[in-house]
């Protein structure tokens, strides 16, 4: 008779240890009057943040080696993002469109939030959540 191990996991509260360093990566896709299809990426920096993650025990311990922590790889759940300090948005593959398709792009784009960028067209497909540096885990108790 064979047994199967279960490998057990644990809930965890993840945060960062030092300011600015939870980055939010919102993905959204639109089509363009030509009929190409793009991609942006908004990201936003955050000054604090944290996750209820759900990790076995070496999840537990190659976390805590890494440099940066992708929470979206992971079983989670957001707790709160606080004080967003800076945004950007990038274009994928910004060197294949014309002038045209630029500035469309940034004319749909002057806000980035993202209730204007849906009634601009901009539909939210994806998102990462990362944490740079050192984290904080706290086990969750029932």
């Amino acid at each position: 008779m064979q047994t199967r191990s279960m490998t057990r996991t644990q809930n965890y509260t993840i945060s960062n240890v030092e300011s600015k360093r939870m980055v939010q990566e919102e993905f959204f896709v639109r089509k363009l009057s030509t009929g190409k299809s793009v991609t942006i990426t908004v990201t936003t920096v955050f000054r604090w943040g944290s996750f209820m993650i759900e990790l076995t025990n070496k999840q537990k311990e190659e976390i805590f080696s890494k440099q940066e922590v992708i929470v979206s790889d992971y079983e989670y759940e957001l707790n709160e993002m606080s004080d967003g300090c800076s945004m950007d948005m990038y274009i994928e593959d910004e060197e294949t469109l014309s002038e045209e398709e630029k500035k469309e792009i940034e004319e749909t784009t002057e806000d980035l939030d993202d209730d204007k960028l849906e009634e601009e067209g901009w539909y939210g497909v994806d998102h990462r959540y990362t944490i740079v540096g050192p984290v904080e885990l706290d086990l969750e108790t029932e």
